[in-house]
C-alpha cells in the first residue's frame, strides 16, 4: 500500500464553505477500519505514514481547529494500532495546542483562532481526538 500524501500538503479548499477533515487522516482511519489492528497495518503505519507526521498544529486558512482534531483522531489510533513513537508525539503536540485553545476549558472548541465560540463539528472531532488512544478490550 503506498503512502498517504503529507499531512502539511493537503490543499485548503479555496471558495469553500469548510475545510474540516483531513483527507491523508480520513484515508488513514478508512485502512484501520477496513483492515483492523494488524501486523501488516502496524508494518504500514511505521513504514509508510510516520515519515509524513505533523510536528504539531498545522495552519490552515480556515476551520483549523476542526481539521487538526481529525489529524489528532487519526494519529492516536494510529499510534494504538502501531505502537510507533512518531504518532504519540505529532498526537500530543496537536492536542497540547488544542487545549490551550479551549480557553474556558469546557471541552469544546470554535473552528479556528477567530471563532472562538464552541461550535459542533470541532467539538466532535475533538471528543473523537481525546478518545483515540482509548483501546477496545474485545
Amino acid at each position: 500500500m503506498r503512502p498517504p500524501p503529507p499531512f502539511a500538503e493537503e490543499p485548503a479548499a479555496v471558495g469553500g464553505l469548510f475545510d474540516f477533515s483531513s483527507t491523508t487522516s480520513t484515508r488513514v482511519l478508512a485502512v484501520l477500519a477496513a483492515e483492523g489492528n494488524t501486523p501488516f497495518v502496524g508494518a504500514w503505519l511505521r513504514e509508510r505514514v510516520a515519515p509524513i507526521v505533523p510536528h504539531g498544529l498545522l495552519p490552515r486558512r480556515q476551520d483549523e481547529n476542526t481539521w487538526n482534531a481529525c489529524v489528532a483522531w487519526a494519529l492516536g489510533q494510529a499510534y494504538v494500532a502501531s505502537t510507533d513513537p512518531a504518532f504519540m508525539q505529532g498526537y500530543t503536540e496537536i492536542m497540547d495546542e488544542l487545549e490551550r485553545r479551549d480557553g474556558d476549558r469546557d471541552g469544546a472548541l470554535g473552528r479556528d483562532r477567530a471563532f472562538r465560540e464552541a461550535e459542533t463539528a470541532a467539538t466532535f472531532y475533538y471528543a473523537l481526538a481525546v478518545d483515540a488512544l482509548v483501546v477496545d478490550g474485545r
